[in-house]
């Protein structure tokens, strides 16, 4: 007794549908990618209007065993199209239209690594925010540092990107260029400087110190001590601007 299988089916394209398969490799190296994520929203370039459709559209696709999609649209405008995969670098495509068959082939990604450190004692910083993007297009991720400091990007784009990081109490660094290349991960440690501190004191009209207040300066905030003394980490490159206490005053 011989074991029927289930016959492949191709899926094909037809008005309000896009179709394709999402792979990695080429030739005899080429291999589908079960499970990728394929995702259509409408393409708007420069300021144009998509008149072929009228409202939002918004639709995600998993790909079968066969590296196969299939996505409907409502109409017949364009769309861009983002697929990701754990482990390969994103890939995004513009002005595809309805009836489309595709076939969307997935780099390797490559991997960004290090520690967020203060520049003045080397202390990690836990809770920076570091966001990696393209100089052109639509793509880019962001991720936190951990207690230790660290951080990771495990499926960017190789080539040049632009990383920026921030933190309420440092100094921001914005749009560093970093190369990154597929295989092991490139190490990069990002050193941020507290800049300059305010400090000071909240009283009440008695002069009597006020505990616990909540001081916002610049997007910043802290809360007073039982001396009612308060710290904030500023960048100094403008006057600071404070924007309010709150808490017993």
């Amino acid at each position: 007794v011989t074991e029927e299988k289930e016959p492949t089916v191709l899926v094909t394209a037809g008005d309000g549908k896009i179709v394709g398969r999402v792979v990695t490799g080429e030739g005899v190296d080429e291999v589908a990618l079960e499970g990728a994520s394929v995702t259509s929203q409408l393409y708007f370039p420069g300021g144009e209007q998509n008149f072929g459709l009228v409202g939002e559209h918004r639709a995600e696709a998993r790909c079968d065993a066969e590296g196969q999609f299939e996505i409907a649209v409502p109409g017949h405008g364009a769309y861009r199209l983002a697929v990701t995969h754990p482990g390969y670098a994103p890939l995004s495509r513009d002005k595809i239209r309805s009836g489309a068959e595709l076939t969307l082939r997935l780099d390797a990604g490559a991997r960004l690594s290090g520690r967020v450190l203060a520049l003045n004692d080397q202390r990690a910083i836990h809770g920076a925010r570091l966001t990696l993007r393209r100089a052109k297009g639509t793509w880019s991720v962001s991720v936190t540092s951990d207690e230790d400091g660290t951080f990771l990007f495990d499926a960017a784009p190789a080539g040049t990107l632009y990383m920026t990081t921030e933190h309420p109490e440092f100094v921001s660094r914005q749009d560093e260029e970093v190369v990154l290349t597929p295989g092991p991960a490139t190490e990069r440690d990002v050193k941020l400087d507290p800049g300059k501190r305010i400090v000071g004191r909240v009283i009440n009209p008695q002069d009597v110190p006020v505990e616990a207040a909540v001081v916002r300066i610049d997007g910043r905030e802290a809360e007073t001590g039982i001396q009612g003394g308060f710290g904030v980490g500023g960048d100094g490159a403008k006057p600071p601007s404070i924007r309010g206490v709150a808490g017993g005053v």
